[in-house]
């Protein structure tokens, strides 16, 4: 990705953005394009640093798209958790956590026993009155 934007950014087609950018010093910083006209062509320059940069490296996420990131870093790797993610009332956990438990006790049943040995399949089954 930054290869693209560092081209875009060199022929001046780049959109107007906040963007992570490397500066031939190494550091790395934060600058926003602007609008210029080289002579009839309107192009797109960094506003404050645009002679120093050595690579585009990606756009700033706006906040919303910051926020959504930081939900998915943070979001269980369990997907039975996430399933309990979703349901907002008291009441919708009671009617799903006894079924997010049966889903995981099957789910282990399955992994350690499989086909081996079909009579702990059955009694499962039988446990928790699956037809």
């Amino acid at each position: 990705m930054s290869e693209e934007l560092t081209k875009k950014w060199k022929n001046g087609t780049l959109s107007l953005n906040y963007y992570y950018i490397k500066l031939q010093s190494g550091k790395y910083g934060i600058d926003h394009t602007v609008m210029s006209i080289d002579g009839d062509l309107p192009k797109t320059k960094f506003a404050y640093s645009n002679f120093a940069i050595e690579e585009v490296l990606a756009p700033v996420p706006t906040y919303d798209e910051y926020k959504e990131l930081v939900f998915k870093a943070n979001k269980p790797a369990n997907p039975l958790s996430d399933c309990m993610m979703t349901y907002d009332t008291e009441r919708e956990k009671e009617i799903v956590a006894p079924l997010l438990e049966q889903l995981k006790e099957a789910n282990e049943l399955i992994k350690d026993y499989g086909d081996e040995y079909p009579n702990v399949v059955s009694d499962y089954i039988k446990k928790w009155g699956v037809k």
